[in-house]
């Protein structure tokens, strides 16, 4: 009876082993699971705009092309244009980072306005263009605008979808690691399309 009793003393123990081991690698394999899903939906949220140098469609600044320009004023006016409360502080971090010095009080000043909205609320905000983006230069002064419809919800509840126009300005200089496209923004106006067409901004 003894041996018997050990035996399924010691069966139950290399069950209870079996049971937490494949306990820990669930866990692991979830923990990793969570990670990967995390890191693709940054990577989705943040595509990154490669300049290459070149000239093919004439240069707008040395080493840069006009596609590239405009690409690269794409994605940093996407950064205000598209986002949520998770994402918020993150985008607004990595705008800052191409702002003029000379533009940073009032940047800082509506992004602190723009961030207690967001997240007081629990905004998403999404810009649907409907029109051709234009990118446009005058004494190396860039302005880029961007005219759509702009979604903002609070939740699953649609607050807004009217139309706005975007426009930032901005020059051209040289790139660094913390401003891998060498663009310092001086301006990002944001307004409805009606208030545009009678001259008014917000």
């Amino acid at each position: 009876m003894q041996d018997l009793l050990l035996s399924l003393k010691r069966a139950a123990a290399m069950q209870w082993l079996a049971t937490f081991a494949l306990t820990a690698i669930c866990v692991a394999l979830l923990a990793l699971s969570f990670k990967l899903a995390s890191e693709l939906t940054y990577q989705m949220q943040h595509k990154p705009v490669h300049i290459v140098p070149g000239a093919a469609e004439g240069v707008y600044a040395p080493g840069l092309t006009r596609e590239n320009v405009r690409n690269a004023a794409r994605y940093l006016l996407g950064l205000v244009a598209t986002i949520s409360y998770l994402t918020a502080e993150t985008r607004f971090q990595e705008l800052e980072r191409h702002v003029d010095p000379l533009a940073m009080p009032q940047f800082r000043q509506e992004r602190d306005r723009r961030l207690k909205e967001i997240l007081s609320q629990q905004q998403s905000r999404a810009l649907f263009p409907d029109e051709p983006d234009q990118l446009s230069e005058s004494g190396g002064l860039y302005q880029y605008r961007v005219r759509g419809r702009w979604e903002v919800r609070s939740g699953t509840l649609l607050m807004s979808e009217l139309r706005h126009e975007f426009r930032m300005r901005f020059r051209v200089g040289l790139p660094d690691e913390l401003n891998p496209y060498g663009i310092q923004i001086a301006a990002i106006d944001i307004a409805p399309v009606e208030a545009v067409s009678g001259g008014g901004h917000d």
